[in-house]
């Protein structure tokens, strides 16, 4: 055992070492280099790794990565020795690994500091040419390993060319066939999996999955059928509609741990909570809307799912696929969407609309500014006709053309300069941390929701095995009471016996007072009516309506919603507690669309940003043509938000959410405007 310990330290201090020499010599160690070798052949994907610093900058930023490495490795290392020394060999055990954990803290930290240094002797020895690139307006390509003047059109030649993607299949292939030989090693023991035994196969089918289909494989099938039946695709089929909803329902139901399992065991889906939300809202949420998709481009989470199986997604293909995407949405841009302003050739039916007379180049309109603003008049007015206005028809689209027009307007101000362009890089940079600390939030969210939804939903399974205990009918009052999710319900038919137990219950927990309609809680003695509530006609069901309450407003408020969403004649421990697992999985629910959301708005604006940066540092075109497409993009992002404001959707993002019924959870912290959410 000590041989294996003093080996492994051996050796993770030879490898740290060996890959500190090589990043001197600028050479891979000697277990990478049949991986770099094989990587050599490639020209179009980014395969690069250990690549030496590019200027003195990266040199120290890598410097300092390397000594905290080399100094957490010796602590880890004078830590575990003598643990692992203790458990091997006891008090001489111990002493040893001491030892050897001692000659770990020592060797580690100056190894990542031999290290550090080569990285920024060599990150110096390249800033001459750093400075000498970025002085003529270079760029450092990473594929290339140099310095160029960036293209769009040669980037473009380059990316979506037929033989990009036969070199990124090669690449795909390739990672298939090794993945495969590790798992031919690793699975000669394996058993096949048993079939699983359901009760029903019905939203299996549906999604034309297995029932022992994993989290991923239920995840793309409904992806695959979800887009193949989506009803903006099938406008001329009057079932597209209801196909899209069963294969959103399936989904639904399967997606959730806790709703399969009822399924699975009872066969029933109706067993599990149905959600309110309009599938369509769902889809495009998650994986965004077709309509968007020439403007944004597909996103990371459809592009990463529509991948077989047996084929995971790896850094280098992830990476030619984003480079890819913002490549296609920048050519777009110049292409399509800008080039009517930027090389002044306004639409001919928008432009004659804002001139006077159907001569729009006569000497009437001869004056240049006058030309000048019937263009940009002639491009607003396209931009709001034909994309804009179909854009901002749902309160999603509108949230997401908010997003594009921030996008839009802020690398195209910071490009154009001035003090909003100055000032912009400043808050730019903190928005950017908002949103990224917004994702994090959603994320702890999501993980906390879970927990209390599977508490509930767990409470509810062992609560509707107990005999339920019938409301009085006779009963005029009744306390509801929220012992930190043990519901409480006692009823009574006389005014003071409730008024009494009211009074003597515990401040540790959240109660409700309930009276019938028509019946008061006033006591003899009072002059007051606040508690009188509306009569009811004689035979009708009369409602349960709150009296009195103890606890904070969360909590009151819950109980209030609860016992108002389970009916008028039912209130018992067993339906609070199903309601109260309803509404855990309803928040679990917002709290992952939110998520799904945030990462949405992060993907977009991290693509635009790239795809707009591309169009101005195009050096193929002149410095004219590049200031015009800002100025182009301006406008764009102009239009975008004034239409977005014109389309009714005022509050975006809350507005959707709150549309849909079971987000309608009174405690909630309220959703972000519109202000902050681009």
């Amino acid at each position: 055992k000590f041989r294996i310990i003093w080996i492994t330290l051996i050796f993770a201090m030879s490898t740290l070492q060996e890959e500190s020499l090589s990043s001197v010599v600028g050479q891979p160690p000697d277990g990478e280099k049949k991986k770099a070798n094989t990587k050599k052949k490639y020209r179009v994907l980014n395969v690069n790794e250990g690549s030496a610093p590019k200027h003195l900058g990266q040199g120290i930023s890598r410097a300092i990565g390397s000594v905290a490495a080399g100094a957490g490795g010796g602590v880890a290392a004078l830590v575990a020795g003598p643990v692992v020394g203790a458990r091997a060999g006891g008090a001489s055990g111990a002493a040893k690994g001491f030892g050897m954990g001692l000659a770990g803290a020592v060797a580690l930290p100056v190894i990542g500091v031999f290290g550090a240094v080569g990285q920024i002797v060599q990150g110096a020895v390249n800033t001459p040419k750093a400075i000498m690139a970025t002085s003529e307006g270079k760029e450092w390509d990473p594929v290339t390993q140099s310095w160029i003047l960036y293209s769009l059109a040669a980037e473009r030649d380059l990316l979506l060319s037929q033989a990009a993607e036969d070199e990124l299949q090669e690449w795909i292939s390739e990672q298939k066939r090794l993945a495969k030989e590790d798992d031919d090693d690793n699975n000669d023991d394996e058993q096949p999996q048993k079939k699983k035994q359901v009760q029903n196969t019905e939203l299996y089918d549906i999604l034309e999955i297995e029932p022992i289909a994993t989290d991923a494989q239920i995840k793309k099938a409904y992806y695959k059928k979800a887009l193949h039946n989506h009803p903006d695709k099938n406008k001329n089929d009057p079932q597209a509609a209801t196909k899209f909803q069963k294969i959103s329902r399936a989904y639904e139901v399967l997606s959730d741990p806790i709703s399969r399992q009822r399924y699975d065991e009872s066969g029933d889906a109706d067993e599990a909570p149905e959600s309110q939300i309009d599938p369509k809202v769902f889809f495009n949420m998650i994986f965004g809307s077709e309509k968007f998709e020439r403007y944004v481009g597909e996103l990371q989470m459809a592009s990463l799912i529509k991948h077989d199986e047996d084929h995971q997604v790896d850094a280098v293909e992830a990476d030619f696929i984003q480079r890819k995407r913002t490549c296609q949405l920048a050519v777009t841009l110049a292409d399509e969407l800008l080039a009517s302003y930027v090389h002044d050739s306004p639409i001919k039916d928008y432009f004659e609309q804002n001139t006077d007379d159907d001569s729009s180049m006569s000497d009437d309109r001869s004056s240049k500014s006058a030309q000048n603003q019937a263009k940009e008049a002639a491009f607003r007015a396209y931009i709001a006709t034909e994309i804009a206005t179909e854009l901002v028809a749902t309160p999603f689209g509108s949230t997401l053309v908010r997003v594009i027009a921030y996008v839009y307007d802020t690398v195209a101000t910071k490009y154009l300069g001035g003090v909003r362009g100055a000032a912009l890089r400043f808050s730019d940079t903190a928005h950017k941390a908002g949103k990224r600390l917004d994702v994090a939030s959603s994320a702890t969210k999501v993980f906390s929701r879970a927990r209390k939804a599977t508490k509930a939903a767990a409470k509810s399974d062992a609560k509707s095995d107990e005999l339920p205990i019938d409301e009085d009918d006779d009963a005029d009052f009744c306390i509801v009471s929220d012992d930190h999710a043990d519901w409480k319900v006692t009823f009574y038919k006389d005014r003071a016996a409730a008024s009494a137990a009211f009074k003597k219950l515990s401040y540790s927990f959240a109660s409700v007072l309930f009276a019938k309609e028509g019946i008061s809680v006033i006591t003899p003695n009072s002059t007051t009516s606040e508690n009188k509530f509306p009569s009811a006609d004689i035979g009708e069901s009369r409602r349960w309506v709150p009296a009195k309450s103890y606890g904070t407003k969360s909590s009151v408020d819950t109980i209030k919603r609860l016992v108002e969403s389970i009916g008028d004649n039912d209130i018992s421990e067993i339906a609070l507690t199903e309601a109260a697992a309803r509404d855990r999985e309803a928040e679990m629910t917002n709290s992952v669309l939110e998520a799904a959301w945030r990462v949405t708005v992060i993907d977009v604006e991290t693509t635009l940003r790239e795809s707009c940066s591309k169009l101005l540092r195009d050096k193929s075109v002149s410095e004219d043509i590049r200031k015009k497409r800002a100025k182009a993009l301006k406008i764009v992002a102009d239009v975008f938000k004034k239409k977005a404001d014109e389309s009714g959707h005022s509050k975006v993002f809350s507005e959707l959410l709150r549309q849909q019924a079971f987000f309608n959870i009174p405690g909630n912290a309220e959703p972000p405007s519109p202000t902050d959410e681009i």
